[in-house]
């Protein structure tokens, strides 16, 4: 009878010894798999902006745009839409696009025609969401916005940056060991600046600024579709007049 309880007592010992380090491990799987899990959707939500846009002619980004009742405001947009629009070279070849950040969560708005078109999108923002609560998880995710230019560049020489970053209910940063939570989009500032103006329509620039998950961005930008082009340039020069 005691070598029976000894034994038991061992067995308990082993038994306990087994679930502490498989709870252990458990916690590190769950950990590694949140951590994966945020990162694809930083990944997948910066990747998104930066394929959008990297072949913009020029864009807008406002990130105070939303009204009293927590939507959208188009009001605060209408001057960025109609000049965007208007200082188009070639309007048949070349889109207005737009993209809505609403407490964390994209939009993709497409092809935005005017103001009007703009207005009517906004007021039907859900059917543009691009993915749901299960993607994002828990997280809240903050958006950060910076111009920066390199050490001895110049001053047509900039770079604008945009991140994202994941923060838990406590508005603390959610920063793995594991994996890198900030997201950077860097995008040549020169490139969305042409000669034609050198009007660059945002009111965010300078020194990093990072919105609350409370906020509501956007972006605004401009690309050509050369699938709309219905002829060739003519590669012979025109005669000077006599």
């Amino acid at each position: 009878l005691v070598e029976m309880v000894i034994a038991m007592a061992l067995t308990a010992i082993l038994m306990a010894a087994v679930m502490v380090t498989f709870s252990s491990v458990s916690g590190i799987i769950r950990d590694m798999k949140g951590d994966v899990n945020l990162n694809v959707t930083t990944d997948t939500v910066t990747q998104f902006i930066f394929d959008r846009m990297a072949t913009s002619t020029n864009f807008s980004i406002t990130s105070d745009n939303l009204a009293a009742d927590g939507t959208i405001d188009p009001t605060k947009s209408k001057d960025s839409i109609n000049n965007l629009l208007a200082e188009r070279k070639e309007p048949a070849i070349e889109d207005l696009y737009g993209l809505v950040v609403v407490d964390g969560k994209l939009y993709d708005l497409g092809v935005i025609d005017d103001y009007d078109d703009y207005v009517d999108k906004i007021g039907n923002l859900k059917k543009y969401r691009l993915f749901n609560d299960a993607f994002y998880g828990e997280a809240n995710f903050r958006y950060t916005f910076s111009v920066e230019a390199p050490s001895g560049s110049s001053s047509s020489d900039k770079w604008y940056r945009i991140g994202v970053i994941p923060f838990d209910d406590n508005g603390e940063a959610i920063i793995s060991g594991r994996t890198e939570m900030f997201k950077l989009i860097n995008l040549q500032y020169s490139k969305f600046t042409p000669h034609v103006d050198d009007v660059f329509y945002t009111t965010i620039g300078g020194e990093t600024q990072t919105t609350p998950v409370a906020s509501g961005i956007v972006i605004l930008y401009r690309i050509k579709d050369y699938t709309k082009v219905t002829s060739a340039p003519s590669l012979t020069p025109t005669p000077a007049a006599p």
